[in-house]
């Protein structure tokens, strides 16, 4: 019974985020300044860079700043973490969708603010952590330091766990984990 119930509720939840994410993004495209792409991914210029663009196989170094565009709740910043004051560095191959579209707009000394729906995001699962939850769309403010390219992601293979995860996002994760042994073992 409890298990119906909770299933339930996830369920419930998973739709009213969704519906709540595409009235926001929705909302967002008619701000001053947005634009739009195909994928639905929303996008406002703050400051253009100059220079080339990376490709899907590029090594991105950004400062960028996350929230959840509901609440306006920041889930992870560079500027939280002293080691990534100068920025720190993704393949755009293992990012969520809306940072692999977002960022390939981006030329080198751009700053943009992107408003990422639930399907470029974390989907219906959120992000693992609990930081972000089912059909959640998000804001993020990016600055592109700098790129360099990268390797090709491998063909045929499925994407490595914790794709798209940040440092502070998995070492969250291993501590819930770990309180979940300790649990276990009493």
């Amino acid at each position: 019974i409890l298990d119906t119930y909770a299933k339930n509720n996830q369920q419930k939840l998973v739709k009213k985020n969704l519906d709540e994410s595409a009235k926001l993004i929705e909302e967002k495209k008619k701000a001053s300044g947005a634009k739009a792409t195909a994928s639905g991914l929303v996008y406002v210029v703050e400051k253009e860079g100059s220079g080339a663009k990376p490709n899907i196989n590029s090594v991105v170094k950004v400062k960028y700043t996350g929230k959840i565009l509901s609440t306006g709740k920041v889930f992870d910043s560079t500027d939280k973490n002293p080691e990534a004051k100068g920025g720190v560095e993704f393949p755009l191959n293992q990012v969520i969708p809306g940072w692999s579209e977002g960022l390939q707009l981006m030329t080198k000394g751009a700053k943009y603010k992107f408003y990422i729906p639930a399907n470029l995001g974390y989907g219906e699962m959120g992000a693992p952590g609990g930081q972000i939850g089912p059909n959640q769309a998000l804001e993020f403010v990016v600055e592109l330091v700098d790129f360099k390219e990268g390797q090709p992601a491998p063909q045929g293979q499925p994407a490595p766990q914790g794709q798209g995860m940040t440092e502070e996002q998995i070492k969250e994760l291993q501590k819930q984990f770990q309180a979940q042994a300790q649990q276990q073992g009493k």
